[in-house]
């Protein structure tokens, strides 16, 4: 048994059906339904918010290694260029549907412009 518990540790990515503070255990009929429970379950409306932190605290996490990448990727000179080149097309192509929809815009004043003259 003791082996079984140091196999079971109480970090953060291990699940211990053991520890009430953590997990609901329900039973229905012959299944056993084990739920995770939320750090934030006492703040109401927490629950629909809970996702969303869990995703940010994800980003951040792993803010330093995309700063460390992109020191690693400065060092290469080449990458510099493709770099740059590939951030202004991706800004360019951010931009089509905006200029699409001014561009609707002006023909919808054309056409009613005309629609009024006759």
């Amino acid at each position: 048994m003791m082996r079984i518990k140091r196999l079971r540790g109480s970090s953060k990515g291990t699940f211990n059906p053991d520890d009430a503070q953590h997990v609901k255990h329900t039973k229905f009929g012959v299944w056993d339904f084990y739920q995770e429970r939320s750090k934030l379950a006492h703040i109401p409306g927490a629950a629909k918010a809970e996702p969303y932190l869990e995703m940010y605290q994800e980003i951040y996490q792993s803010l330093p290694f995309v700063w460390r990448m992109l020191k690693e990727l400065g060092q290469i000179r080449s990458c510099w260029t493709m770099l740059f080149i590939y951030l202004l097309v991706v800004l360019l192509a951010s931009l089509v549907p905006a200029v699409s929809l001014w561009y609707s815009g002006q023909l919808l004043k054309i056409v009613r412009q005309h629609i009024s003259l006759k």
